[in-house]
């Protein structure tokens, strides 16, 4: 497997530092922790569409579609980026996401569509907050104004290099996902952290880790943390990423029975009341009584709290329920919330 280029910047990184500029500036977020793949062939879109709990066969080109993929028995396997561009797509497998991203491989490879491994010739680099489209726009040459949510646009000649860049993101803020040679990535990061200095932004790279928290913040879902294998589509919050319409896709029949049955447990977002940690699978009490467990979690430094996604029973998934989380440590006081945790600078500051 190929290092990632951005190495050398990324190892080592805090946690506080690269939220802060993921929520207060811009960020540099290596990609190379994504999956990449091209899908090319004359049955590459009908072959997505099977695959795709929202409609892939009907979208339009240079636009991107975010979609649940499940298995045959609707468990949930990731939630990939696909990118129809003029004559293929790309799909991207956030971490996490492998099972998704294997899935594609291994269907197509059934219905004779090519798959061809990305990752050997580009890397992704992710510009990500709240001034992300400055530099895209100021070095890149992008005209951020024409381009919408989950957009796409080619950038034939940028210091002589070739880049795709779309308009998605994992934290909310405004961000920008951009695919090319080494060498050109290289020199869109040294080329836009220049403007950034020379503009006072606060900039520079993030870590994964606080990648992870802005999209606990803000009800991302990640397949890391998540155990799919335990508990259903509707249990863990992943409704929202289907398009109920659609009636042709794997695992649309065993997710209509889920949908028309009982419910016994469903999501909600907590956050720890005086609580630092909590971990993965963690039991959840109602005055002694299990109600559910811990489905993923984090430390945000901006709350100094733990915050996470439980899954409760069915009648306490509601935001301003008192809980007690019983930890390795003990037991912790938690409260079902609202969301988002934080509400990104980006939805209120207009591209200017």
């Amino acid at each position: 497997m190929k290092e990632s280029i951005l190495k050398k910047y990324t190892d080592g990184l805090g946690l506080e530092e690269g939220y802060k500029r993921i929520r207060e500036g811009f960020a540099f977020v290596d990609g190379s922790v994504f999956g990449m793949y091209r899908i090319s062939g004359d049955s590459a879109a009908d072959t997505l569409d099977r695959l795709a709990a929202r409609d892939i066969a009907y979208l339009n080109i240079e636009t991107v579609s975010e979609a649940l993929v499940l298995d045959d028995d609707a468990k949930a396997l990731g939630v990939p980026y696909i990118c129809r561009l003029d004559e293929d797509f790309i799909v991207l497998t956030p971490p996490g996401c492998e099972k998704a991203g294997a899935w594609i491989c291994d269907k197509c490879a059934e219905d004779g569509v090519e798959v061809a491994d990305l990752k050997e010739e580009k890397s992704l680099l992710f510009i990500e907050g709240p001034s992300s489209y400055k530099p895209v726009r100021e070095v890149l040459g992008v005209d951020v104004d024409l381009l919408p949510v989950r957009g796409i646009t080619q950038v034939d000649d940028w210091n002589g290099f070739a880049l795709t860049v779309m308009r998605i993101g994992r934290s909310n803020e405004y961000a920008y996902a951009i695919a090319g040679d080494d060498e050109a990535i290289l020199k869109a990061v040294e080329e836009c952290g220049e403007y950034a200095s020379s503009n006072g932004i606060e900039a520079g790279f993030a870590s994964e880790e606080a990648m992870e928290v802005c999209m606990m913040e803000t009800n991302q879902p990640n397949f890391k943390m998540l155990d799919t294998d335990n508990s259903n589509v509707f249990e863990l919050g992943l409704t929202w990423f289907t398009q109920y319409e659609k009636v042709e896709y794997i695992g649309h029949d065993k997710l209509m029975e889920l949908f028309e049955g009982e419910k016994e447990y469903g999501a909600a977002a907590f956050k720890g009341v005086g609580a630092k940690s909590a971990e993965i699978g963690s039991p959840i009490l109602l005055e002694g009584e299990e109600v559910g467990c811990v489905l993923e979690c984090c430390y945000d430094p901006k709350l100094d709290a733990v915050i996470g996604t439980a899954k409760l029973r069915q009648d306490l998934a509601v935001a301003g329920i008192e809980l007690t989380l019983k930890g390795a440590d003990g037991e912790i006081q938690i409260e079902t919330v609202a969301q988002p945790f934080i509400r990104p600078l980006s939805w209120d500051q207009p591209i200017a």
